[in-house]
């Protein structure tokens, strides 16, 4: 993709040129930076916009065995990955004045930086699962162990005449391994009605420097099933050991870092309650109606305290950042034997912050969207369809993240299509 990387890149206004400075500066009431943003800037600023030129490969073989009896299914499995992913980003720049933007300037290829590497990780993973029927008591036992390795090579020129040896390369990112257990139960009350719950240890790998994420995981649930009606409520306990952010373009790093790098932020938990319900009631016309909701309560919280230039300056009990307390989808809609159907989304979301210290001017305040949708089946294979997204044109702040600007929703979007299954 194509994006703004630097906002007065040579400095004019002497405020820096990180996107964060800018907008920063002009939070902070630096008439200077306002004008840049507005467009009514005095002199004439650079922009810097990147190429994100990136080529991905996965290969891999997986395996898996079964042995079942009446009372009990084993299952063992085996997996080898090779990922790989080659990144070449050129850049372009501009220049913005009076509130124009230029004609686009093609800059040079990148030579040695980290627009130029490739990045290869190979993992492998062995499981095995056995699920134990006892009547109206299933009992599920696993255990799943994985190993894998990162490495990166950087070049010394835009023709990668070679890898830069000088600066260390190729580097070792990542060389571990972890091994998890899992436990679930489900115990069926009657025809109807069922609980449920499950232990699990989780990781995630990492590799930009950051130890692995390592957290245990657990649920407890209600299940109801009747016809159309499907009616389910858990209560979910997330408590991390090692929990970790990743520099991306997409996230939200309080301050400058290099995209792949990954920052600790030790323990913390997330609980909460989430809500599925779900039916469907058919007219005496025979135009059916399918009605659910879905909502989700979250309390997620820091449990330690320290300070990084990803996460900021943390305390014990501060709110996990971008995590919504709460959020709640309602759908309806209608389906015909004619083949016409339509539906109608809510998306209601609770408030949050994009840091954790919730400073001013990193509130994100609660939203709501609705879109809309209408269908017509002509034949078994071709259907017409359209989508209103947003479709009361919402302009809530909806992120601030990545760097320190606010994000509005996006616009009312009407798209029409087809589909043709072959």
């Amino acid at each position: 993709w194509f994006k703004v990387d630097k906002i007065d890149n040579n400095k004019v206004y002497g405020l820096g040129n990180g996107i964060n400075n800018i907008i920063a500066a002009a939070n902070s009431g630096n008439p200077d930076a306002s004008s840049i943003l507005q467009g009514t800037n005095s002199q004439p600023v650079e922009i810097k916009l990147k190429n994100n030129n990136r080529a991905y490969t996965s290969e891999g073989t997986d395996i898996k065995v079964q042995y079942r009896t009446n009372k009990q299914t084993l299952t063992a499995g085996y997996r080898a990955t090779e990922d790989s992913e080659d990144r070449f980003q050129i850049y372009e720049y501009a220049t913005w004045s009076g509130g124009k933007l230029s004609t686009l300037r093609e800059g040079s290829a990148p030579g040695y930086s980290s627009n130029n590497r490739v990045t290869e990780a190979e993992a492998t993973a062995f499981y095995i699962n056995e699920e134990v029927n006892l009547g109206s008591l299933t009992l599920n036992f696993g255990f799943r162990s994985e190993d894998w390795e990162i490495t990166q090579e950087r070049y010394v020129d835009a023709a990668r005449s070679a890898i830069n040896t000088e600066q260390g390369y190729p580097k070792k990112l990542a060389n571990s391994d972890n091994s998890l257990i899992g436990f679930g139960a489900t115990y069926e009350v009657n025809g109807n009605t069922s609980l449920f719950l499950g232990f699990h240890e989780g990781f995630t790998p990492t590799s930009g420097g950051a130890d692995p994420e390592e957290a245990d995981n657990m649920e407890l649930g209600v299940r109801y099933i009747l016809e159309s009606t499907f009616v389910e409520l858990v209560y979910f306990d997330t408590d991390y050991q090692n929990m970790f952010g990743s520099c991306a373009e997409s996230g939200g790093a309080v301050g400058e870092c290099e995209i792949g790098d990954s920052f600790n932020a030790g323990a913390a938990s997330i609980s909460g309650l989430e809500l599925t319900a779900q039916t469907k009631i058919t007219s005496e016309a025979g135009v059916t109606y399918p009605i659910s909701i879905i909502y989700t309560s979250t309390d997620a919280s820091f449990d330690n305290t320290f300070s990084s230039s990803f996460w900021g300056d943390v305390s014990t009990g501060m709110d996990i950042p971008d995590l919504p307390d709460s959020q709640l989808a309602i759908r309806g809609g209608f389906r015909t034997d004619a083949g016409l159907s339509g539906d109608a989304t809510l998306y209601s979301y609770g408030s949050t912050c994009s840091v954790a210290n919730c400073s001013s001017g990193t509130q994100i305040d609660s939203y709501r969207i609705t879109d809309v949708s209408l269908s017509k089946q002509i034949n078994e294979r071709v259907d017409v369809y359209m989508i209103v997204e947003n479709i009361f044109n919402e302009e809530d702040v909806v992120a601030r993240a990545p760097k320190n600007g606010a994000r509005a929703q996006k616009p009312r979007t009407t798209l029409f299509g087809f589909r043709l299954k072959i």
